[in-house]
């Protein structure tokens, strides 16, 4: 199959907005993941006195 040479510029822009969708998915899960595993560090000084953790 052969493209003519408007049809691959006109093609090109899609690609890249394609490849950008699941990039911006994975950056927000990594986000959020890594969010989520930092966030109770802080508090560990209220867990250990609330309910009696020993170092």
């Amino acid at each position: 199959m052969t493209l003519t040479a408007e049809a691959a510029t006109s093609a090109a822009p899609m690609r890249r907005r394609a490849g950008l969708v699941p990039f911006v998915v994975t950056v927000f899960a990594f986000t959020v993941v890594m969010a989520g595993a930092t966030m109770p560090t802080p508090l560990y000084g209220l867990y250990a006195d609330r309910m009696g953790f020993e170092p």
